[in-house]
């Protein structure tokens, strides 16, 4: 992860002096050296077993101007939020997000209605799919739709 989190800073330095915040995943601290590169801050998670982990993730949102990220759910909440992203093709915000960096100064925001529906449709518990509870709530939208 730090071989890939050096590669993007590089990357975006060719393209902008931004501010950088590396954030890794709680569960896999990185040893990472802040001094090698300009303007880049890492702040290191602390596990927080109650929470999962002590970032306000949120608020840090509040002053981004895009998120960069492989594949996992800060890119969803950063999207959900109206922040711009950069992720891979594996990523399931890949329909909504941005693949060069090239594009960091200028990220584009496509419209996130038809994605979010796509991906609220995705995310059931395995009890959940044996009682219908799926099935009950597409054939509800699809009442409302077509039988108006």
């Amino acid at each position: 992860m730090g071989q890939w989190i050096q590669q993007q800073i590089k990357e975006i330095r060719q393209y902008t002096t931004r501010p950088i915040l590396v954030r890794p995943h709680p569960r896999n601290n990185i040893d990472f050296k802040e001094s090698d590169f300009e303007n880049v801050k890492v702040r290191q998670p602390k596990r927080d077993f109650r929470t999962y982990d002590d970032t306000d993730f949120k608020a840090t949102l509040e002053r981004t101007w895009a998120v960069v990220n492989h594949s996992s759910n800060p890119a969803m909440e950063a999207v959900i939020n109206g922040i711009p992203v950069f992720v891979s093709e594996d990523s399931l915000c890949h329909d909504v997000g941005n693949i060069h960096l090239r594009d960091i100064n200028t990220p584009a925001m496509p419209n996130r209605h038809t994605w979010a529906h796509k991906l609220a449709y995705t995310e059931w518990f395995e009890d959940e799919i044996e009682q219908g509870l799926p099935w009950k709530r597409i054939k509800k939208r699809l009442e409302e739709k077509y039988l108006k």
